[in-house]
């Protein structure tokens, strides 16, 4: 299935699938229909669907009866454990996986594909280089799996909490998806994520923003305060408390700077705003479902004057 075009950005909410068997994952991807959304993200990192980096074809073709034909676009996000940039012992099984995931995304009726960008132990320059050089090639063989199975994959941006690791930031998720210059590659800018990297790095994060934006067909809203954890808490409403980490909070509780964001950034045509919403806030789903609406109006487009 070709990803479909469009000239407006269109608003889009991630589902879970808590019962492993998946009896819960009807009345979720109903619930968000019922919210008006125009795509719905499945959670197949979260369905068993791959054992050991096989489809498991059984349960494959009973998520595909139940996801079934919907009148929204859809989207799949991967498992978040593949990492292009981990130990080279285990990179293939890493784009084992992957290719596997994408076949289960293809088959489910997903357009998109939601890939992590790597992340690496390695923070020496050469080290480093050399990692982000093998990341472009599996990202090139993934974007001809892709391209084969009518998908486009969406590499997301993430974060570390400390220094001891590395993973891009946005401008330089830019870089290598430029480098890779992949017709069925793209990004996914993940706002608050983008926003914690930048806090860690000392980077600017408007103007990383602007440099992904350009290339980001996909996006994951929800709002945080851009900090990482630095502080030992003990449930959840704590870490809200003191606004620690990667909180997928309703838009408008954290201090993300929404309209400047897509004031000075231009995205493509086409666009998802899909919301990550925790779970424990699902009440506010159609709040961010309205809110997310007015921000994809302010969305500006990269081919505009």
């Amino acid at each position: 299935m070709a990803d479909d075009a469009t000239e407006n950005a269109l608003v889009g909410i991630s589902v879970r699938a808590d019962d492993p068997e998946l009896g819960d994952l009807a009345a979720n991807i109903d619930a968000a229909e019922r919210l008006g959304v125009d795509s719905i993200e499945l959670p197949t990192l979260a369905m068993d669907l791959v054992a050991g980096g096989q489809v498991m074809r059984d349960r494959l073709d009973r998520a595909k009866r139940i996801v079934g034909k919907r009148r929204v676009r859809l989207s799949a996000h991967g498992p978040i454990a593949i990492n292009l940039m981990g130990p080279p012992h285990l990179l293939k099984l890493h784009e084992t996986v992957l290719h596997a995931s994408l076949i289960v995304a293809a088959e489910l009726g997903a357009t998109r594909y939601v890939l992590h960008t790597g992340i690496s132990p390695l923070t020496e320059a050469a080290d480093l280089a050399a990692a982000y050089e093998v990341q472009r090639a599996c990202l090139a063989r993934a974007g001809d799996a892709a391209k084969a199975l009518g998908l486009l994959l969406v590499v997301e941006n993430v974060f570390t909490y400390e220094r001891k690791r590395r993973t891009a930031l946005p401008s330089e998720l830019a870089r290598e998806l430029a480098a890779v210059a992949h017709s069925n590659v793209r990004a996914c800018f993940d706002v608050s994520h983008g926003m914690i990297n930048a806090s860690v790095w000392g980077a600017d994060f408007l103007t990383e923003a602007e440099v992904l934006a350009p290339l980001s067909n996909h996006l994951h809203v929800h709002d945080s305060f851009g900090w990482p954890t630095e502080i030992t808490t003990y449930s959840r409403a704590e870490r809200i408390a003191f606004g620690q980490g990667d909180l997928h909070l309703p838009i408008g509780w954290g201090n993300m700077p929404w309209q400047d964001l897509f004031r000075r950034c231009r995205f493509p045509r086409g666009c998802v705003l899909n919301i990550e919403l925790e779970q424990r806030h699902w009440a506010h789903a159609a709040h961010c479902v309205a809110a997310a609406r007015e921000l994809a109006a302010q969305v500006h487009f990269v081919d505009a004057a």
